[in-house]
Parts: structure tokens; C-alpha cells; sequence
């Protein structure tokens, strides 16, 4: 029987109810709606060898939108059990990837409308890759211990925990991080650099790793960072070491940070920041010979990530995050005037360390490494005892 108007001859098919685009007509007619089920999708009263109108038109090139015969050819019925046969002209096109089974998903079905050569689709659960510049130390046996991680300050990069690298006991897993912006690491895509933003991009890479409960340690703004990652995740993190961060928990310490914020929205910040870095630095120690490779890093590191991540730190206030950190947290002072009797007192879970005078420089990793690494043995020795 013809159907009026579209002059084609309906032929006999193996499933029913599979609508098909046809073509656009001169005189008007409407175009079919393609039906969920026509994309492969799984609905009550679909059977399973229902296929794709595509399908046909991969297997049979030659023919015309609209039309299943051409010259009277024979159509090749398009089941589970004919896309088993190797010389079935759509078994051809499909990459080596199983035999497709009736309650395929989605995902396996689209493997069905890719041509051979082409790329594959990506899978829909995969997690993406880490995105951050990382240095990885991990052990023998170590495997299935969370790993140290280890963030840098503002315009700093990772390199800069060598000592930490060279002094630490060997079986422990250690993982440094470059932040985005910073060392190898790419900036992000949002260009809004904030303390938040980077807590995020610490998070989202432990979370491509598969990373759950490090032990997060933080220089300066890496220890805000570290301590807003705990809060904001806690299943990542079951400590936190931060060290010699700008925790302004005074009224005093605030006013301080207010004034040092206007010199980075002036037009000579550049000058600012270093002469901030430089009285930061102190008078030295051991290890004082990092200076060069810190204020290279310094100077190197993007204005359009160093500037507005320096406004946000200035004028961050951490005490709501000191007080709701739920993890246990050791902050070791060597530079900064933080106040630790009230850092003590605003959570049971932070214990202080106060490094002077054997330490006075803003870089302990680096001016007095052996005192830190002793430091972060007993930290890590007592989260392991605790847990």
C-alpha cells in the first residue's frame, strides 16, 4: 500500500513503531519526531532487537533518506544475532570492544554508530585527570597508605620542600602539589584566583588520584588552603599541618593585613609583594641559602595569579575556619605574630608549635628543615596512634 503524499511503499520490518526522519518535502510536509527509543534508549515495551534507522543507513550507503529498498535489494534484518556475524556489513564497523549484549546501556550502543578509525567516546564515568604539576614519592608497600601532601605559599612552587623530600623517614608517601597558576601547574580556567578557587583545585586533584584522609601540610597561604580543603571536604583529610601561615586572629593582625590589601590594588604592588617577601624571609638560618630559588619563584609566577590571590589572602579571616576544622591540626609559628594562646582556644583539635627563637624566617622548610621534619614525624606518628 502507497502512502499518500510521500511516494514510497512501506515495507514489512522485523520491529514496529520505529520512527524515522523522512525527508523534506516540497509541498510541506511535516517531519517525523524522532521517539526516545529511537536513540537507543531503554523504555518499557521496546524490544531488544530494535536498532537505529542509522544503523540501516551505515550498512546501506547507497540508499536515499526515507527509503529502506533500492531496486528491489534485499534488506539485511539489523539484530543482536546477525551483528554476531563478522561479514554483516555493520559488524564491520564496530571497534573491538565485546559482542553488544540486549541490556546494553547508552554507552555501548553509541559504539555501534562509530565508524571504524574514529575515536572512541569517552566514558561517562570517568573521572578526570589530575590537573596540577605533581611530584610523587611512593614506596614499596605504600600503596595503600594516604600519601603527605605538601602545599606551597603564594608564588612559590613545590620545589621548595626539597629538605622535606631529602630529610623525611623513606617509607613514607609523599605527593607535592604545584598550585594552579604556580611552577608547571596550568592556571584556571575560571581566571578568578581566591583562596576558595584553589581549595577547590586541590580538592578536584586528590579527587582525580583517588586520594582519601591525607595528611595536607601547608606553607603559608597553602595552609589556608589546606585547612579549607578539610573543612570543605573532611573525607579527604585526617590531619593538618600548617606552617607559619597568616591566620590574622586579632583585631590588631587584621588592621595590619587591611593596609598591606591597599598596596596590592596599588599600582607599584609588584614592589610591595617583594618588599613583604623580603622582610618575611628574616634573617636567615639553616638552609638560608634557598633564598635565590624562593624569590625567583616569586618574581616568575604571573602578576594575574600572584595579585589577587595576595587581596584575598590579606583580607581572609580564618577564624570561622579554625573553629570548625574537624580534623587535628598542628601549626608551627616561625615568622608570622599569630596569636596561638586564641588559635588554641578555638578548637580542641589545634595544638601549637612556636619555633623562635631557634627559627625566625617565614620559609622553616627551608631555614631550619631538620627541626620541621622532626616536627612532622611526631604530627604523623600521633594521627596514627590517634586513628
Amino acid at each position: 500500500m502507497t502512502r499518500a503524499g510521500y511516494g514510497w511503499r512501506r515495507p514489512h520490518l522485523p520491529w514496529e513503531g520505529v520512527r524515522r526522519e523522512l525527508p523534506a518535502q516540497a509541498h510541506g510536509h511535516r517531519r517525523r519526531v524522532h521517539r526516545p527509543g529511537d536513540l537507543g534508549l531503554r523504555r518499557s515495551g521496546h524490544g531488544h532487537g530494535r536498532q537505529l534507522h542509522l544503523l540501516q543507513r551505515i550498512a546501506h550507503p547507497h540508499l536515499r533518506p526515507g527509503r529502506l529498498r533500492h531496486r528491489g535489494e534485499r534488506m539485511h534484518r539489523i539484530g543482536h544475532r546477525h551483528l554476531r556475524d563478522d561479514h554483516h556489513p555493520v559488524r564491520q564497523l564496530l571497534l573491538p570492544e565485546g559482542d553488544v549484549q540486549p541490556g546494553d546501556q547508552l554507552r555501548q550502543r553509541a559504539t555501534l554508530l562509530r565508524p571504524a578509525g574514529t575515536t572512541a567516546m569517552p566514558d561517562i564515568d570517568a573521572k578526570p585527570p589530575p590537573r596540577l604539576a605533581a611530584t610523587e614519592r611512593e614506596p614499596p608497600g605504600a600503596a595503600d597508605r594516604p600519601p603527605l601532601v605538601l602545599l606551597h605559599g603564594l608564588g612559590c612552587e613545590r620545589g621548595q620542600f626539597v629538605r622535606q623530600w631529602e630529610g623525611l623517614r623513606p617509607e613514607l608517601r609523599l605527593l607535592g602539589l604545584d598550585l594552579p597558576g604556580h611552577g608547571g601547574s596550568p592556571g584556571l580556567e575560571s581566571g578568578t584566583y581566591s583562596v576558595r578557587a584553589m581549595a577547590d583545585a586541590v580538592a578536584a586533584d586528590l579527587d582525580a588520584r583517588g586520594l582519601r584522609g591525607v595528611v595536607l601540610g601547608g606553607h603559608s597561604a597553602g595552609g589556608l588552603i589546606a585547612t579549607l580543603v578539610a573543612v570543605t571536604r573532611p573525607a579527604l583529610v585526617s590531619g593538618v599541618l600548617v606552617l607559619d601561615s597568616n591566620f590574622a586572629l586579632t583585631a590588631a593582625d587584621r588592621r595590619v593585613n587591611e593596609a598591606r590589601a591597599h598596596e596590592s590594588a596599588s599600582g607599584d604592588w609588584r614592589g610591595h609583594f617583594l618588599a613583604a617577601m623580603s622582610d618575611a624571609w628574616g634573617p636567615g638560618g639553616a638552609g638560608g641559602d634557598g633564598r635565590t630559588e624562593v624569590f625567583r619563584s616569586l618574581e616568575r609566577t604571573p602578576e594575574q595569579v600572584v595579585r589577587p590571590l595576595w587581596h584575598d589572602i590579606l583580607r581572609f579571616d580564618p577564624t570561622d575556619l579554625c573553629r570548625r576544622c574537624p580534623v587535628p591540626m598542628l601549626y608551627v609559628r616561625s615568622r608570622r605574630d599569630t596569636d596561638l594562646a586564641v588559635l588554641r582556644s578555638l578548637n580542641p583539635l589545634i595544638s601549637v608549635v612556636d619555633l623562635r627563637p631557634r627559627c625566625r624566617g617565614h620559609w622553616p622548610q627551608l631555614q631550619c628543615p631538620d627541626v620541621v621534619n622532626d616536627l612532622i614525624h611526631t604530627f604523623l606518628t600521633e594521627l596514627t596512634e590517634d586513628a
